[in-house]
């Protein structure tokens, strides 16, 4: 798919992605532990059901050959770990940071 047609379908394929995490009519992420009460998504349950897909509808590609690394270290100053960079295939540059 073009660049200017995934734009154009982003609307609606964003919210069929909305409408399926609000139709798993529950939580996302198990309890911590046995009898524990489940609290807000685990920051693995949010990747997995929400940025992957949120990732793949922007048109960046994950896994091996796609141009958005996992945990990937930044080094400036200090070193930081980002859950996911993307980078920019000519440059190689960091296009995409996120880090929820």
């Amino acid at each position: 798919m073009n660049r200017r047609a995934r734009e154009a379908d982003f609307p609606n394929k964003f919210s069929e992605l909305m409408e399926r995490l609000e139709a798993a009519n529950g939580p996302i992420s198990a309890a911590p532990y046995q009898g524990a009460p489940v609290g807000a998504p685990h920051e693995h349950a949010t990747r997995v059901y929400f940025l992957d897909e949120l990732i793949a509808l922007l048109g960046w590609t994950l896994g091996l050959g796609g141009d958005v690394v996992e945990e990937a270290r930044l080094k400036d100053k200090t070193t930081t770990r980002m859950d996911y960079l993307g980078k920019a295939c000519e440059t190689d540059v960091p296009a995409l940071l996120i880090e929820p």
